[in-house]
């Protein structure tokens, strides 16, 4: 018991220990607090940053989209009033409706023929092959709506192109061909370049099917592959607008803050990703100079509490050895044969035994360290071992102690 004792007094003992760890706790946790805010400041902004530019660049697709649609919409109804006296190319000459990006424009009747293409000077001609899905996609439904196909890669020009295409149907409303604008990818994200979204940072058009319709920059390789079981579609499922965090495991294993937000009317996504070490740039380095900083003042206050403990041992060693020779002092006096007492210059009672006080008859609680001369002769008197004349007594001796002092100086 008395080990376990002494084991919980040591640490309470050196103060100095516990506030040195006090502080040096109190210095880790500032810098703790500190980095979580800034992380947390950071990651707020980061959020607020891509949902604003998802938001912006929703709202620009869905009108880039709609325009486009409307040009289809306006050539159909023509092809369909009067397929024979229809000229695409003079009327796409004419109107100018469409920017540049469009490619190609091609209507395709019932049995699958290009009857016509082209943009601007002579037509142009057009696979049946590439046209194939957007045919069988509208061929094979009755509802009539803008069918956004997936980018297909032109072998012979090296070039990407997206299919925008709609249904086009006779007076009953049967099937009775497709017309399909084919646009560079490009089209959709031309203003997505001018913004500033870091090195790793990307922009991208997203199907509701995982494959993805433009991108930012020059990643254009990303748009043969299949995202049907990326983390976004997932996210879909339970939110059409929302942020996420992604190891980008399917393209290039950089993590990435992921703003999205679903277009209107149109079954696309435009998501907005932050490559989060460029988020936290500010923070890693913030987070290497409160680690120095924080280091340093550790180390200063070990220091100073190293000096502080060894004082203290100092202290405690000297006090010791004084406590020893007290001791010492104490056991000598106690059996020394004669009285003794001893006064300091101050002329104060330092030390006395226990002789001295049976020899005059004195109190021991009287004679304490400290007591002046003068009472300790009083209380002689007091006792009665003394002369008669006790004020003389008292004076000669205070004189003898007077003449004492001197011949010491």
């Amino acid at each position: 018991m008395m080990n376990v004792t002494r084991n919980w007094q040591t640490p309470i003992k050196h103060r100095s220990v516990v506030l040195g760890a006090i502080l040096i706790g109190l210095v880790w946790m500032a810098l703790s607090f500190f980095l979580s805010n800034e992380h947390d400041s950071a990651e707020r902004a980061a959020i607020q940053n891509s949902t604003n530019l998802a938001g912006a660049f929703e709202e620009h697709l869905s009108r880039s989209l709609s325009e486009i649609d409307r040009s289809l919409k306006i050539i159909r109804t023509l092809q369909v009033r009067d397929a024979s006296k229809f000229k695409l190319a003079d009327w796409l000459k004419s109107n100018r409706v469409l920017a540049n990006d469009v490619l190609q424009i091609a209507l395709i009747d019932r049995e699958a023929n290009v009857k016509v293409g082209g943009v601007e000077g002579e037509a142009q001609t057009l696979s049946a092959s590439r046209l194939g899905e957007a045919y069988k996609a509208h061929a094979d439904t009755r509802e009539d709506r803008l069918l956004i196909g997936k980018p297909v890669l032109d072998s012979a020009t090296g070039r990407w192109s997206l299919q925008l295409s709609r249904r086009i149907h006779d007076s009953h409303g049967l099937f009775n061909g497709v017309i399909v604008a084919e646009l560079d990818p490009a089209y959709l994200t031309r203003i997505y370049n001018s913004v500033d979204i870091g090195k790793d940072g990307y922009i991208r058009v997203v199907g509701l099917d995982g494959a993805v319709r433009a991108t930012s920059g020059r990643t254009f390789s990303i748009l043969e592959k299949d995202f049907s079981r990326s983390d976004l579609i997932r996210k879909l499922s339970a939110a059409p607008d929302g942020w996420f965090y992604t190891s980008s495991s399917l393209s290039d294993d950089v993590r990435r803050l992921i703003a999205y937000r679903s277009v209107t009317d149109y079954p696309l996504v435009i998501t907005v990703g932050l490559a989060a070490h460029e988020i936290f740039a500010r923070l890693e380095a913030q987070r290497r100079s409160g680690y120095l900083v924080a280091a340093a003042l550790s180390l200063i206050i070990l220091v100073v509490t190293g000096f502080s403990v060894r004082g203290q041992l100092l202290r405690d060693a000297a006090k010791k050895r004084l406590e020893h020779a007290n001791m010492l002092l104490s056991a000598t006096l106690a059996n020394m044969p004669h009285g003794i007492c001893m006064f300091g210059a101050d002329k104060r009672l330092v030390l006395a035994n226990d002789l001295y006080s049976t020899m005059y008859g004195l109190d021991p609680n009287k004679m304490k360290s400290g007591t002046t001369l003068p009472q300790i002769l009083e209380a002689r008197v007091a006792s009665g071992c003394c002369p008669l004349d006790s004020q003389k007594y008292i004076s000669d001796r205070m004189a003898e102690a007077y003449r004492a002092g001197l011949r010491r100086q």
